[in-house]
């Protein structure tokens, strides 16, 4: 975005889209359009009409761009045609020197626009379509509610063992902070005496998963016994341990009244 800025801002090269020029603005894949400002001095009103486009930009709408240059952008855009157009006006005292930006949505995608305008009368807008980072960051806030929200014990661990997240329920658990515990490695929050069958429990998890119990350490040194629902998955290429886990004291005080 930076070369664009610098190259757009110089008018001479801007401006007159020169024969080079256009053949580079056509072949970008990220939708780029020109538009010029029409202003009616008889009533004040502001249109922007569409000079130059780019393939992308055209194949939003299933045309060439020959059948979409020319027409201003309430024929283009009429159901955002008000919220594009206040944006534009916003970025007539940008003089080259900025870019402004706005979220977008449009055709069931969702766009980050950038504008950039050398004077008052030319924009430049990319189209910068980023729904699959928008569908990853509302992955990541259902699962981040679904992970503090749980009741039972949840910790992300390394394949060396090193606890890399705990939700809220694990730092009830065991006294730690949220900083505490991604400090610790999983052998910290295990009882000594179990951890001779930790390396075969571990393999068992990453070749398909294992629930087993055990017992383990709070900060203030007390035990607690726990079952522990275990598997190994990979994400980037890197073994990442899942541990459900939960406290089953109540369950083993039940068991031995009996």
């Amino acid at each position: 975005r930076k070369k664009g800025e610098i190259f757009l801002s110089d008018n001479e090269a801007f401006i007159p889209f020169s024969e080079n020029f256009s053949k580079v603005f056509a072949q970008i894949c990220i939708p780029f359009a020109y538009f010029k400002r029409d202003c009616d001095k008889s009533c004040g009103f502001e249109n922007f009409n569409l000079e130059r486009c780019n393939n992308a930009f055209a194949m939003l709408f299933n045309k060439t761009c020959d059948e979409i240059i020319g027409n201003n952008i309430k024929d283009i855009f009429p159901e955002d045609y008000n919220s594009l157009r206040t944006f534009l006006i916003h970025s007539q005292n940008l003089n080259g020197d900025n870019c402004l930006e706005s979220e977008f949505y449009f055709s069931k995608r969702n766009y980050l626009l950038t504008v950039l305008s050398p004077d008052s009368n030319d924009f430049v807008i990319l189209f910068n379509d980023v729904s699959s980072i928008v569908k990853v960051n509302e992955t990541y806030i259902k699962h981040k509610l679904l992970f503090e929200s749980a009741k039972d014990i949840l910790i992300y661990v390394k394949e060396k063992g090193r606890i890399i997240e705990a939700n809220s329920s694990a730092c009830a658990a065991y006294g730690y902070t949220p900083e505490e515990m991604t400090k610790l490695t999983i052998h910290d929050i295990r009882h000594p005496s179990e951890r001779d069958v930790f390396d075969k429990q571990m393999e068992m998890a990453d070749s398909g998963g294992i629930f087993f119990e055990t017992v383990h350490i709070r900060k203030d040194g007390s035990s607690f016994p726990v079952e522990v629902s275990s598997k190994g998955t990979f994400i980037n290429n890197e073994l990442i341990r899942i541990h459900v886990i939960r406290d089953i004291s109540e369950r083993k005080e039940a068991e031995e009244r009996i």
